[in-house]
């Protein structure tokens, strides 16, 4: 989940719902571009298991 709110209920709610990670987006836009780096550099070591024959990622 990528986001700009930091609401406690809104990460709790996302979880509840099957979301893995919670990224709260900055509104500064270096901070913004710094953040999307990381998360590209993230799902470049990610790995998704298999389920039922399907790679999910």
């Amino acid at each position: 989940m990528i986001t700009t709110t930091d609401d406690p209920r809104e990460i709790e709610l996302c979880h509840a719902l099957g979301s893995n990670s919670y990224i709260t987006k900055p509104l500064d836009y270096e901070q913004f571009v710094h953040a999307i780096q990381q998360l590209g550099f993230y799902l470049n070591i990610a790995r998704v298991p298999t389920v039922n024959g399907v790679n999910n990622g």
